[in-house]
């Protein structure tokens, strides 16, 4: 049974408690804005990097692109110098057989 004469002790600790609790909330409410601050941060991060990574990719495409086409354009020349030089072994061997 509570007292009469306890309530101010009890009114005193109720008030402390409520001072304690609203601090932690205080606390918790900062840390929960550190938290979506970092949140952001890393948001923003990932997407730079993403930016970063699609221009690499369109690049390193651009490159690929390019480097097939030479590839391409090389093939062909090896096979024109290829018939080129068949031509000549076949007219010197048959200026040699003459």
């Amino acid at each position: 049974m509570i007292l009469p004469s306890n309530w101010a002790g009890l009114l005193n600790l109720g008030i402390k408690i409520s001072k304690w609790l609203f601090l932690d909330m205080t606390r918790l409410l900062k840390a929960v804005e550190r938290l979506a601050l970092a949140v952001d941060t890393i948001e923003k991060n990932i997407d730079a990097t993403s930016n970063e990574s699609g221009d690499a990719l369109q690049k390193l495409q651009t490159n690929l692109d390019k480097s097939l086409k030479e590839n391409a354009e090389l093939k062909t020349m090896k096979q024109e110098v290829s018939d080129r030089l068949d031509n000549v072994i076949g007219q010197l061997s048959a200026s040699l057989e003459n």
